[in-house]
């Protein structure tokens, strides 16, 4: 006969925007800190969180080069606003 009772272990009770405090003794045994991320799920009826470990991904074939003056100019020249958008602009801006 399977039996349902709850197991207790730390009572605790959500903040109002739902926040709640891991209790120390569970930080310390999981090695929790500020800076811990948590993976956060469902299961059934269960919050599971589980201290992750990221590590950055290293990037491959990134290329970069410099910009000579000349196309960073074309580059604005392109962004530049025509005098008619300009005043436009300026009209809604002014009211």
């Amino acid at each position: 006969m399977t039996s349902n009772v709850l197991t207790i272990g730390e009572l605790i009770q959500p903040l109002d925007k739902g926040q709640i405090t891991i209790p120390i003794k569970f930080r310390k045994i999981l090695g929790i800190s500020r800076q811990t991320v948590l993976n956060v799920f469902l299961k059934d009826r269960s919050i599971i969180m589980t201290p992750v470990e990221i590590k950055p991904q290293q990037k491959t074939n990134v290329y970069l080069r410099d910009y000579t003056k000349k196309e960073i100019s074309a580059f604005l020249k392109e962004d530049e606003l025509s005098k008619s958008l300009k005043n436009k602009i300026q009209k809604i801006i002014s009211q």
